[in-house]
């Protein structure tokens, strides 16, 4: 019964594994191409990233004082936190490396996520674990 139960761990591990190895494959054009690589435009790349762009560059991310460099003045309180992880990733890194960090914490958080959802709600027994891993792999691999 020991050896049954180690063997449907390791084989449940491998593929947790192999799905972490897959998200990475779908993420390296991004990481391989660095700026030369295909962006999905939805509203991050013509929006969004310009918005946290500007607020690391214009000297006002713990401020609040008017961003001159959007609308001749935008009040700085119209702009995302101080606090929030992808505005402070922007002010530390170069603007692309802070894109591709927050897209592949956001598959990675998807894919975890996801799978313990199923895991703890739905799909409880263990014959069920490929399962719950396929269909997070799934889930992970949306274009957000």
């Amino acid at each position: 019964m020991l050896k049954m139960y180690q063997k449907q761990t390791a084989w449940k591990n491998k593929a947790f594994l192999a799905s972490l190895f897959v998200i990475f494959l779908y993420l390296l054009p991004l990481l391989a191409l660095w700026e030369n690589a295909p962006a999905l435009a939805h509203d991050t790349t013509d929006s969004t990233l310009v918005w946290y762009t500007v607020l690391a560059k214009s000297g006002q991310l713990f401020g609040n004082g008017p961003i001159m460099q959007v609308m001749d003045g935008l009040p700085r309180s119209s702009l995302p936190s101080e606090f929030n992880f992808v505005t402070i990733s922007f002010y530390l890194l170069p603007a692309y490396a802070a894109y591709v960090l927050n897209i592949g914490i956001m598959h990675l958080a998807a894919f975890i996520g996801m799978y313990f959802l199923l895991k703890k709600h739905f799909l409880k027994e263990e014959r069920h674990q490929l399962i719950a891993i396929g269909v997070s792999l799934c889930f992970a691999l949306l274009p957000f």
